[in-house]
């Protein structure tokens, strides 16, 4: 009799050994698969905990890093190019609307560089952002021919602007949307 009372209470202990570490088991499981979420800090970074697993994940976390200009602008640059030019003499022509448009410029020695198709010979203003408004604003442009232009030419630009990269300022570029045709027509 003392025998199989030591034996039950041998099985019954196992039993709720058993039954304690599953149950300590789906515990540690839940705490280590929480729902994803945001760490906010100094820098920032976007990431989800690791779940299905208590181990720590060797995988480097992504850094999210938000926009800073160098005088408090929170996007980078951006600009568009609308309208048309009809050139009807060499020294005349009509403007139909066509301008540069602009945000976030950050410094009034930002330039503006032009790009033409076919390229060369022609000149194009405003180049600098120096009498212009700045962050944000609008020009209608200016166009010069060359001595022996084509008889069309397609213009797009880019803009420059400043952005605080690891304590630094670096200088970078922003391609318009849009672009401007420049006919000939004499």
């Amino acid at each position: 009799m003392q025998k199989s009372l030591i034996v039950g209470s041998i099985i019954a202990g196992a039993v709720l050994a058993l039954a304690w570490g599953v149950v300590r088991w789906d515990d540690a499981r839940q705490v280590a698969s929480p729902s994803p979420s945001i760490v906010v800090s100094p820098n920032v970074s976007v990431s989800p905990l690791p779940s299905g697993s208590a181990l720590p994940s060797t995988k480097p976390r992504p850094t999210v890093t938000p926009f800073a200009g160098p005088t408090g602008l929170t996007a980078p640059a951006s600009c568009k190019l609308e309208g048309s030019v009809r050139f009807i003499s060499k020294d005349t022509y009509e403007s139909r609307n066509a301008r540069i448009s602009w945000e976030n410029v950050d410094s009034r020695g930002r330039n503006i560089v032009w790009k033409t198709l076919p390229s060369g010979g022609l000149n194009i203003g405003p180049n600098i952002f120096e009498s212009i408004g700045i962050p944000k604003g609008s020009s209608d442009i200016t166009v010069a021919l060359p001595a022996n232009p084509a008889k069309r030419y397609t213009l797009s630009a880019e803009i420059g602007y400043g952005q605080i990269v690891d304590g630094n300022v670096v200088v970078k570029q922003a391609k318009c949307s849009g672009s401007i045709v420049v006919d000939v027509a004499f």
